[in-house]
């Protein structure tokens, strides 16, 4: 198991090269992760499209999301995904929380089925796929190997 987190980026870097779409995502996380320290608490495929200015570029979004997934179940789970479903009046406020988080079973039977069933009240959720969002949280290893790194600099 790597025990550093430049083992880590040195292990990503050879499966994503550093030149590749989906090597500068791993980039981006791995900056934030050493910038925000603890308060990197988790991103969205929205968010670092935002943030690398790739918005509106599909092929963009694909290497997000391969990347994304890639540090959630490569060899060192740094991100952890996950699923939230919002409410479908949405105020915009700041603080505005998801109505539930849906587990990895729930979303696959949601789309086989063409049906997700809120686990919170039972009744069946029109437009889930408008409603459901993928988040990626930091894990507390990652977090682990921010820390070590800091203190051992």
């Amino acid at each position: 198991m790597t025990h550093t987190l430049a083992d880590t980026i040195a292990e990503v870097n050879h499966v994503f090269a550093p030149d590749r779409r989906e090597g500068q995502v791993c980039a981006f996380v791995f900056h934030r992760l050493s910038q925000l320290h603890e308060h990197f608490d988790s991103v969205t495929l929205g968010s670092v499209a935002i943030e690398l200015g790739w918005a509106d570029d599909r092929e963009g979004a694909t290497a997000i999301a391969r990347a994304l997934d890639y540090l959630a179940y490569g060899t060192v789970p740094l991100l952890e995904r996950r699923f939230q479903l919002w409410s479908q009046h949405q105020t915009g406020e700041v603080l505005e929380a998801p109505v539930c988080e849906l587990s990895d079973a729930d979303i696959r039977s949601a789309l086989e089925t063409q049906s997700l069933i809120d686990p919170s009240t039972g009744e069946s959720v029109a437009d889930f796929l408008n409603r459901v969002q993928v988040v990626y949280v930091v894990t507390p290893l990652a977090h682990e190997l921010a820390a070590k790194e800091r203190a051992d600099s």
